[in-house]
């Protein structure tokens, strides 16, 4: 199942946002556009939503375009750079692993110290590396993690863009603040409820998992791993019964899966209004647009409506699953990847290895983040094994992943 899944960080993270339009000089309106990442030949370069190649592909790696205008690449040579519109390089970024600039700040993994910080554009250092995880920034607040004294434990909490601590209070786990001014927390004990603004539980921490909130209700999960749903006071409003639940889309449908692994999609009063046993193997969360991947009987993805009807027949291998700028990203029998727009016409024909959204880096950061962020785990994980070494009294190696590894792997991916 592609939308249901219990890693919060993955989960966390809302469907792309509705994209703003600005005002042009003479006074009236101009979509904004929009570039995305494509690889072809082994190279990265931008592709715009008619099909043009905007910026050749040349990079080893390629991020998608921040709100300001400017993209985070690496060079043929693996440096890090920034770039703009028309593929100039700005500024070449001495560091092994950047993350993504977000309000004009990017984690950065300095190896030296074997801790993340925060740099500005020009490359430098403005909040010093010392975190173990540092989220990108949202609204003014990032959430980061610690190792704590003892070697064998992290502690999240945010801190602003002058590196001051903000609500240190221990937790185990924490999410940036949603628009109803709640945000998704665990406490030291591993339980998990929401906090508002002044570090105050608003919903106290007893659920064994939860997922924030979206349009009023909350996944939340008791220690049997069964899943249900509360609202934004607390109150149970759809009990705990399902093996996986995802969050509500705005047409008030969510996408569960029974005790028996089956998947329904419900309504608000946990009604069943689609069953998938006889025509889809899956179904993902429902878009802004109304629409939802399914995946049919014979392996093929589509998109349907909330009554079940095919609005876009299942005929590609792949599909990005939600739909960004009126354009979904599709895999056909040859793994070449193409997009497609609401209606199911092919608008730029199957021909890249890789593709991404045509969307700004801010409206998913958190989860490029966390994508990013597993592929250095491991070498953070080696590090502190041999830094927590001695205090375990053991060579480093020698019994395999320490407690301070499962502590930071366990925090990480939770």
């Amino acid at each position: 199942m592609k939308t249901i899944n219990v890693l919060r960080t993955i989960l966390s993270f809302s469907l792309v946002l509705t994209l703003l339009v600005s005002l042009c000089a003479c006074g009236g309106s101009k979509k904004e556009s929009y570039l995305a990442p494509v690889q072809t030949g082994g190279y990265w370069g931008y592709l715009d939503e008619k099909g043009r190649m905007q910026i050749e592909p040349q990079f080893k790696e390629a991020g998608r375009f921040s709100e300001n205008g400017k993209a985070l690449v690496i060079t043929t040579d693996q440096t890090y750079a920034l770039i703009n519109k028309k593929g100039n390089v700005l500024k070449e970024l001495p560091y092994g692993v950047i993350f993504g600039f977000a309000e004009g700040l990017s984690p950065a993994y300095d190896s030296d110290e074997n801790r993340i910080g925060y740099i500005d554009e020009d490359g430098d250092y403005v909040i010093d590396p010392i975190y173990t995880n540092a989220y990108p920034f949202h609204n003014g607040l990032a959430v980061v993690a610690e190792l704590n004294e003892d070697g064998t434990s992290v502690s999240y909490h945010f801190i602003d863009k002058n590196g001051e601590t903000r609500l240190d209070n221990g937790y185990s786990y924490l999410e940036n603040f949603e628009e109803n001014g709640l945000a998704l927390a665990a406490n030291k004990e591993g339980k998990f409820g929401f906090i508002n603004k002044k570090g105050k539980w608003v919903i106290a921490p007893v659920h064994s998992e939860a997922l924030t909130f979206s349009n009023g209700l909350a996944p939340v999960a008791n220690a049997n791993g069964e899943w249900g749903y509360i609202d934004e006071t607390g109150k149970t409003v759809i009990t705990t019964q399902y093996k996986l639940a995802d969050q509500f889309a705005d047409n008030g449908l969510a996408v569960v899966q029974d005790a028996n692994e089956n998947y329904r999609v419900i309504d608000r009063n946990g009604k069943i209004v689609l069953n998938a046993d006889d025509q889809w193997k899956e179904i993902d969360r429902f878009g802004d647009n109304g629409l939802a991947a399914v995946k049919s009987k014979d392996g093929k993805w589509g998109f349907i409506d909330k009554t079940g009807a095919y609005v876009i027949d299942p005929a590609y291998k792949e599909v990005s699953g939600f739909f960004s700028d009126g354009l979904c990203a599709f895999q056909d029998s040859n793994k070449k990847w193409g997009y497609l727009n609401e209606k199911g016409k092919v608008v730029i024909k199957p021909q890249y290895k890789e593709v991404d959204a045509f969307a700004t880096y801010e409206q998913d950061a958190w989860t490029l983040y966390a994508t990013k962020y597993a592929a250095l785990e491991l070498t953070l994980f080696n590090q502190v094994q041999k830094q927590y070494a001695a205090y375990y009294g053991a060579a480093a190696g020698d019994t395999g992943a320490s407690a301070a590894d499962a502590a930071l792997a366990a925090n990480a991916t939770a």
